[in-house]
């Protein structure tokens, strides 16, 4: 890196998937500041990039806080701190450095994401998606971004639905016993404590809604691929790819009358109509992050939660 040049060297960069973070080697955008980072500052920063390209990570680490300790208001240096306590594992740390970078940097995506990121190991999921919230529209992160917060949005979900679970247990388990009466019918109630769970399908990626059709065929929202996955009767997969009108398909209902297939869209912000032949079209496209679907078959009506507006709404059909 040249002096006070404003470009970040390269080095290393949080990249997350949809469905999980992992970490790479990229390159750094954007600067902290105009001035740049004084030139002990910057000598120490560029030699804490070539012990980090050697393999060398703690002794990078170590130049990388002398290099914050020489200029405290140069935001990819903690950056880089950052990146460092991430992929040793000290997450408190990680997401201090991330915290400082984005305090010197508000415009700094890849560090809003990264901090989101940490986060997430922190087990912080709703401090994550007010961080990825962060990231703008324009920027190249925030469909990555969208994506991630649906996933924590899930996560979220599926923790009180087992904590709802966990205190109905307990309190059952303190109630007074009491003396089962013996069953009444012609055969005995079976028993539900030994069910056992049958794979149907496997290798999706990022699987959420689900629908039945009236044959047994199971649809599936793909949505780390945006494609709807098929799986007929006798367990064969095919993939829906519904003309390219999907993006991010999460809530998912099946017609039963007329057998067409409706999805939410949750990054398009619209719903796909599929119809038993596959051709497919966008029904609604000026929607607020839809998320599940469902339907009135009597009244031939489609509801549609929205979670960006937190409302609910109602299509006739």
């Amino acid at each position: 890196m040249a002096a006070l040049s404003l470009n970040r060297s390269p080095f290393i960069v949080l990249l997350a998937g949809v469905l999980g973070a992992t970490l790479s080697v990229g390159v750094l955008l954007g600067a902290a500041h105009a001035a740049g980072p004084n030139i002990k500052a910057m000598q120490l920063y560029q030699q804490a990039v070539e012990a980090n390209a050697q393999g060398k990570g703690m002794a990078a680490l170590q130049l990388f806080e002398s290099a914050a300790d020489a200029d405290p208001n140069y935001s990819d240096t903690f950056f880089n701190l950052g990146v460092l306590q991430y992929q040793m594992g000290n997450y408190p740390k990680a997401k201090s450095a991330f915290e400082r970078a984005v305090s010197l940097k508000a415009t700094d995506a890849d560090a809003w994401y990264s901090l989101a990121l940490t986060q997430e190991k922190l087990n912080q999921p709703q401090q994550a998606i007010t961080t990825l919230h962060h990231i703008p529209a324009t920027s190249a992160k925030y469909g990555s971004a969208q994506g991630k917060i649906a996933t924590l949005q899930q996560q979220i979900q599926s923790a009180q639905l087992q904590q709802q679970q966990l205190a109905a247990t307990q309190a059952t388990a303190n109630q007074p016993q009491t003396t089962t009466p013996q069953y009444q019918g012609t055969v005995a109630p079976p028993n539900r404590s030994n069910v056992n769970v049958e794979v149907v399908a496997k290798d999706f990626s990022g699987p959420t809604g689900i629908a039945v059709g009236n044959d047994g065929t199971v649809f599936v929202a793909n949505y780390s691929k945006n494609v709807i996955d098929r799986i007929s009767p006798d367990g064969k997969k095919t993939e829906i790819e519904a003309s390219g009108t999907l993006s991010g398909p999460v809530g998912l209902v099946f017609h039963p009358q007329t057998q067409e297939l409706f999805v939410a869209n949750y990054l398009g912000n619209s719903i796909t109509r599929i119809l038993p032949n596959g051709q497919a079209s966008q029904m609604i496209t000026d929607l607020k992050k839809p998320y599940y679907l469902n339907l009135d078959t009597r009244a031939n009506i489609l509801y549609v939660s929205e979670q960006e507006s937190n409302t609910l709404g109602k299509i006739k059909l």
